[in-house]
């Protein structure tokens, strides 16, 4: 996702003759840059709203004293991206819990695929959209008497609707995901290594 959103910018400088350096790195530093800005509006208002104002401003002088986040705002790195992206996700969450309509419930699923093609976080989401979309066939289905069964089609309707929004905007903004084995050999890779035993890092993750 960060650099298919690169290149839509990137692509008319090429077109136009511009070379790709420094064009290229100065678009990517770009969206690291903005994505952080993006980040700390979208904490500093959900904080404002559920909060109170000195809440979210202690949140946001806390990121930008943080050297990690000033470091991955300013370099080309997807993380500043996906840190958006995952804050947009909790607000987004926040407003089908208490609404539970399908548009809030379509625009989360979006936002987790985005965060998946992004850097292949959407799954660390999934108990947060998970929660939310219970919280939300409450918010739907009062009013509303329905047989045990019907209740678990219902429920499971939404977690379609779910899955198939992040699907669609996960092939959206990464086609090459679909296009190109890569994506999964990584992914396996990866998995291999967290779920093996004699893994330095298999314990720590099952607790995180």
């Amino acid at each position: 996702t960060y650099l298919n959103i690169a290149f839509l910018f990137f692509a008319p400088l090429k077109f136009l003759g511009v070379g790709t350096f420094p064009s290229a790195p100065l678009v990517l530093r770009t969206i690291s840059a903005l994505a952080g800005l993006f980040g700390l509006v979208l904490v500093y208002n959900f904080g404002k709203k559920h909060a109170g104002n000195f809440a979210a401003a202690f949140t946001v002088a806390f990121l930008l004293l943080d050297s990690n986040f000033m470091e991955f705002s300013t370099r080309i790195h997807p993380d500043s991206l996906i840190w958006a992206f995952c804050f947009l996700s909790l607000i987004v969450a926040a407003l089908h819990a208490n609404r539970g309509d399908r548009a809030s419930l379509v625009a989360l699923g979006i936002v987790i695929g985005l965060v998946q093609g992004t850097k292949a976080g959407g799954i660390f989401l999934l108990p947060m959209a998970l929660t939310a979309t219970a919280l939300g066939v409450g918010q739907s289905d009062q009013g509303h008497a329905r047989a045990f069964w019907g209740k678990c089609i219902f429920v499971g309707f939404r977690v379609f609707i779910l899955g198939t929004s992040a699907l669609g905007a996960l092939f959206v903004s990464s086609p090459s995901i679909f296009l190109h084995r890569y994506y999964f050999r990584t992914m396996r890779a990866a998995a291999g290594i967290l779920t093996d035993s004699e893994s330095p890092v298999s314990s720590t993750t099952c607790l995180t």
